[in-house]
């Protein structure tokens, strides 16, 4: 059965794992590194989703963050 696009196996948006990422990164930054394992394992699940998403969903995100620091003028 094909998985709902952008549900990760685990059931977790990659959404919603890229904001408990940042969440996660910014406790490191706060509070110190004894939170860096949990950011560590949540960083990896990331990097993960992104080297197994389809190119399209990969495509996509590139062109977001792009857009986002003004890139597409560049392009046009």
């Amino acid at each position: 059965m094909p998985r709902e696009r952008g549900i990760l196996d685990c059931g977790v948006s990659y959404e919603r794992l890229r904001k408990a990422t940042a969440e996660a990164a910014y406790i490191v930054e706060q509070y110190g590194e004894v939170y860096a394992p949990i950011f560590d394992r949540l960083y990896a699940e990331l990097q993960k989703a992104e080297s197994e998403a389809a190119p399209r969903d990969r495509a996509q995100r590139f062109l977001d963050a792009y857009t986002m620091d003004g890139g597409l003028k560049a392009i046009r």
